[in-house]
């Protein structure tokens, strides 16, 4: 009898980076986030951001799409991400529209938004600097 073939099981496909998880298409330094904002970063007070990267427009709701985010990420003591977008308004550009989780600092648009739950990212609003 010829000798049965072993299928090999199919590979499982690689947990998604932190990057991808996070869909930032480029780690930043403060340097660059300060020149893609006109001014420094804005961070929530107390958490240690595990990285600042780039975030297409297109990804977050009320962004001007044409042109990156600046998104910095923190993981919670559960490891869920926590992302902190920011974007700076063009002169002339509407204001995206306010809700619970996105807001104005200056003339910088802000949003929260992440792995956790609505009720828990408002926690950590009043803590963005």
């Amino acid at each position: 009898a010829p000798p049965t073939a072993v299928a090999a099981a199919p590979t499982p496909p690689a947990p998604p980076t932190i990057e991808q998880r996070a869909q930032v298409y480029l780690r930043i330094g403060l340097d660059e986030a300060s020149r893609q904002l006109g001014g420094p970063a804005h961070v929530i007070e107390g958490l240690n951001p595990m990285f600042m990267g780039l975030a297409r427009g297109t990804a977050v709701g009320g962004a001007d799409a044409t042109r990156p985010v600046v998104r910095v990420v923190y993981q919670d003591a559960q490891g869920r991400l926590i992302l902190l977008d920011q974007q700076r308004l063009r002169a002339g550009r509407a204001a995206p529209p306010a809700g619970p989780l996105a807001w104005l600092i200056g003339d910088t648009a802000m949003w929260l938004r992440g792995e956790a739950s609505a009720d828990i990212l408002r926690t950590y609003q009043p803590r963005v600097r």
